[in-house]
């Protein structure tokens, strides 16, 4: 029996090798990263993590009760909203739109920094040094927002509100004022 052993000795050593690489391949299988908002970015999530409720049904629930408490307020205030929908939504998207989610969380958690800081009044986000950064996040498209939104209105049927725009915070009459704090030109039709 002993030479039957000594003489597969070899074999033997190479399955047990084998075993071993296939058994640490599948314990220790790369998988996906999941990156947390630093608790300075970061919005308490209004949602528990410990739910029966499925993940997509989940997102439409937070969507349609984002849509309801942002209905009649000021675009600052759904700016508010938004941001604590889209940190919560986050953990409840995965694949592709994850990032786009992320993106647009991100977006608001930077906008409403630099807005509450200065009561979303533009003349004195100008005042502050930071109109060139408010500028760009309100002329530009936010990184993930339009596929954010798409994805929530294809799975919950519900249209998220618009991100918020230079000309729905700017106080109205004054467009060549605030163009000159901005630096940008206005246009409009009624003049």
């Amino acid at each position: 029996m002993s030479t039957i052993v000594a003489e597969r000795r070899g074999g033997l050593v190479a399955l047990a090798v084998a075993v071993a690489i296939g058994v640490l391949l599948v314990v220790l299988q790369p998988g996906p990263k999941h990156s947390r908002a630093s608790s300075e970015d970061a919005v308490a999530p209004t949602s528990s993590s410990t739910s029966t409720i499925p993940p997509a049904a989940q997102l439409c629930n937070l969507a349609k009760r984002f849509v309801h408490d942002a209905e009649g307020l000021e675009p600052h205030d759904v700016a508010r909203i938004a941001e604590v929908f889209y940190l919560d939504a986050v953990a409840l998207v995965d694949g592709s739109a994850h990032a786009e989610f992320d993106a647009t969380a991100r977006y608001y958690v930077e906008f409403n920094a630099i807005g509450a800081e200065n009561d979303y009044d533009v003349y004195r986000i100008a005042a502050a040094g930071k109109g060139d950064r408010w500028a760009q996040l309100l002329y530009r498209p936010p990184l993930g927002i339009e596929t954010a939104r798409s994805v929530v209105r294809f799975a919950c049927q519900v249209d998220l509100p618009p991100p918020p725009t230079l000309t729905t915070l700017a106080p109205k009459n004054d467009d060549d004022e605030l163009a000159q704090i901005t630096g940008r030109t206005t246009t409009t039709a009624s003049r």
